[in-house]
């Protein structure tokens, strides 16, 4: 062999354990990111593994076996997801089985969005009534509370400008 190393060639069984090694590096970031925003750890996990099914509809049961959770843990995190809008259970004729699937509808993922613009209005609005404590406090703590109170507004301000956008966008193309 001249001293040269020969490439090694990649099967298809390596590529598979690549591919699994990444889809499960996307599952924990997804699910972290998506427990950043609010959710659950276990219903972002879930998320991601629907995103990445090949079939139309993944029951419960393979949930658990592919992310390696109890059937408890997918119910759960499923009921969340279901309230949220993200996904949607489907039934199968003569199966008892519970199965899901992203909700493909993009009005879904724009009313979690709009559930976090709800939230951000409700902290605003806290903070306006915390002001009023704060005014007794030294100006350090008040310049906090006008701090924050500025970066809510000026942040719901802006989304409320996307939504409007958002409907816009949607009375064109639909």
């Amino acid at each position: 062999m001249n001293g040269l190393l020969m490439p090694r060639s990649v099967d298809a069984a390596n590529i598979e354990v690549i591919m699994r090694e990444q889809e499960s590096r996307f599952i924990d970031n997804l699910s972290i990111l998506l427990e950043d925003i609010g959710e659950s750890r276990m219903a972002g996990r879930v998320f991601a593994a629907l995103l990445l099914a090949d079939s139309s509809k993944t029951s419960s049961a393979e949930l658990a076996n592919t992310l390696g959770i109890s059937n408890g843990s997918v119910s759960m995190a499923t009921r969340s997801l279901l309230a949220h809008g993200l996904i949607e259970r489907v039934g199968m004729p003569g199966d008892r089985q519970a199965y899901f699937r992203i909700n493909a509808d993009a009005d879904a993922v724009a009313q979690f969005i709009i559930e976090r613009v709800k939230q951000m209005r409700k902290i605003d609005e806290l903070l306006g009534r915390a002001e009023v404590l704060a005014k007794d406090k030294g100006p350090s703590v008040l310049e906090r509370f006008e701090g924050l109170r500025e970066v809510f507004e000026y942040f719901q301000r802006e989304l409320e400008l996307i939504l409007v956008r958002w409907e816009e966008h949607k009375r064109k193309v639909g």
